[in-house]
């Protein structure tokens, strides 16, 4: 039977400060987090509002739309087997 090192009970806890120390690079990942939102943020307004990005303001949600309907209609119809040889 083998043994394993034991680990030992008490942890310090490892704040965020620790873990990226550099002024720069925390900067960098700030400006990423913003980046990111910001997608999301357009994606979804564009979706309400149908601001004519990706979505047309007939299909906007605000004007009783529902653009994500081909999206889903796609993925709710049923798979066709291959035919296997």
């Amino acid at each position: 039977m083998a043994t394993t090192a034991s680990v030992p009970s008490t942890t310090t806890p490892v704040y965020q400060d620790q873990i990226v120390t550099s002024g720069a690079a925390r900067k960098a990942l700030a400006a990423g987090r913003i980046v990111i939102g910001w997608t999301f943020l357009w994606a979804f307004l564009d979706k309400l509002l149908g601001l004519g990005y990706m979505t047309p303001a007939e299909r906007a949600w605000i004007n009783g739309g529902t653009p994500a309907q081909g999206f889903t209609r796609r993925r709710t119809r049923p798979r066709r087997r291959r035919a296997r040889p």
